[in-house]
């Protein structure tokens, strides 16, 4: 996993650097300008001696530049051109000016025009860094659209001047980096909203940090491939069927069973050891290994309240239940599966997607085990309010959601995110191609399958998200986005999940 930092956080762990780990504050900054120099190294061309522009500012984003400067100084031609500094600038910050200014005279920020017609091979940012907002004032905003004119690869360092840190948001000009390389950790605003256009490929800088600090000071996380089968340990010789978890989904309608032998399929396929499938409609594709129970119907095609005491007897057996997908909005339906899952154990994880989503303001029970998976609209209807008005503020108010209700919120957007209230999982990989219908009853599936795997909730829908995402990035490198279909998602589970 890879840590998220928000700006807050970043400055108690540099105070806790200092404090504890007896680091000093010259030390942090010349070990990341250390770690971003060689990111830098591999960057440059080969064949030739580079020219690279760096600017900075007064704060510490501009030590780290002016750090930068003297460091590549042996294997590039560099010129730092600058803010004046100010009463804030840090001792560290001055020391690493004076040592770039040993190697070339600074030049003044006021001649940005005349210097990036000089023709450079790099220009690296290092003018505001993880403290900025995303509302520039003159002159940087003139200086950064002077800077994003220059025909160059383009390095920011920490955050891109101009986008906000945490929220990724940014009114006006911002840097556009080809790379960003951040110190200690991730930051929000490099996941979402304008930074997922602008900060290019992701670096992490070394800080030198000791990790427990990291960890202790963390917001969120990102996972990687090398997480899965921490959580989804190989299988034991010695199990069966019934070591892996018995599913039941309860979804489908006469109108939209694909919905639910989707759902019902990747759980299957996802390493549940037995998936059952309540519905009015069995779909023709739903596999064979799928047990299915035919529901009877309200006179709109929904499964009908009489159908309560037989779901009651399938969900006793059932160690989780996935409800939602193609489930309809008839109102006796709501009532009878809230009822339902009102009844339910408290440790029985539940995984409500879709129209499923509608009888959770019906719900009285706790829901420390319940995950709730909503797109922005579905977000929006819980909340009572517009999916516009939330568009931006989706990450804090899934977060306060989560908190407030006791639950686990996986919201569908990009990204998608997943909160407990307390930390965030950030699921940045997945495509555009995934924008198809069934693909969120896929994912409901899957993470039913993670829960019947023995992975606690909270982790079983950061999880089945990343390899969700996963399965489709494998997808869309064998073929066009626009072919992709909720179905192929399951079968390239076999490459998300490693052997």
């Amino acid at each position: 996993m890879k840590p998220v930092l928000d700006p807050v956080s970043v400055r108690t762990l540099d105070a806790a650097c200092i404090a504890e780990a007896g680091l000093s504050a010259a030390g942090l900054m010349e070990q990341a300008a250390r770690s971003a120099s060689k990111i830098v190294k591999t960057l440059l061309r080969p064949d030739r001696r580079s020219r690279i522009l760096i600017a900075c500012g007064a704060g510490n984003n501009g030590g780290d530049g002016y750090a930068i400067a003297w460091m590549l100084a042996d294997i590039a031609d560099v010129t730092v051109i600058a803010t004046e500094t100010s009463r804030h600038t840090t001792p560290e910050t001055h020391t690493n000016r004076r040592k770039a200014e040993a190697c070339r005279p600074i030049r003044p920020i006021h001649d940005i025009d005349t210097i990036v017609s000089e023709g450079w091979d790099v220009v690296i940012d290092a003018l505001i860094g993880v403290g900025g907002s995303g509302n520039l004032r003159d002159p940087l905003r003139h200086v950064v659209d002077a800077l994003n004119g220059v025909h160059a690869l383009k390095v920011a360092i920490d955050v891109p001047t101009g986008l906000d840190a945490s929220t990724g948001a940014c009114d006006g000009p911002v840097f556009h980096a080809h790379h960003t390389i951040t110190m200690a950790a991730l930051k929000p605003g490099l996941l979402r909203g304008r930074g997922r256009r602008v900060c290019g490929v992701l670096h992490e800088a070394d800080i030198g940090a000791p990790d427990d600090l990291v960890w202790r000071y963390i917001r969120g996380f990102v996972m990687e491939g090398s997480d899965i089968r921490n959580l989804l340990p190989r299988r034991d010789d010695a199990t069966s069927k019934f070591d892996y978890g018995r599913i039941l989904v309860i979804a489908g309608s006469t109108a939209m069973p694909g919905a639910a032998s989707l759902c019902a399929h990747a759980a299957i396929a996802s390493g549940a050891g037995l998936v059952e499938l309540a519905t009015p409609s069995v779909h023709p594709h739903t596999p064979r290994e799928v047990i299915t129970h035919v529901m009877p119907t309200t006179d709109t095609g929904t499964i009908a309240p009489s159908a309560k005491e037989s779901l009651h007897t399938l969900a006793e057996r059932a160690t989780v239940l996935a409800v939602g997908p193609g489930l309809g909005m008839h109102a006796e339906t709501i009532a009878m599966v809230a009822d339902l899952v009102n009844g339910l154990p408290e440790t029985k994880p539940v995984v409500i997607d879709a129209d499923g989503l509608r009888i959770v303001p019906l719900l009285t029970r706790p829901m420390d085990n319940v995950i709730l998976t909503p797109h922005l609209g579905e977000f929006a209807r819980l909340l009572g309010e517009e999916r516009t008005s939330i568009v931006d503020t989706v990450i804090e108010r899934a977060d306060v959601y989560a908190r407030e209700r006791g639950c686990i919120m996986h919201v569908k957007d990009v990204p998608s995110v997943t909160t407990d209230g307390t930390t965030i999982c950030y699921t940045i990989g997945g495509n555009p191609g995934m924008s198809t219908a069934g693909s969120g009853d896929v994912l409901t599936g899957i993470i039913a399958a993670m829960c019947a795997q023995h992975v606690r909730p909270y982790m079983a829908a950061s999880l089945g998200a990343f390899l969700h995402a996963t399965a489709g990035d494998i997808l869309a490198v064998s073929q066009p986005m626009e072919t992709m279909m909720a179905g192929d998602l399951i079968g390239a589970m076999k490459g998300a999940i490693p052997r």
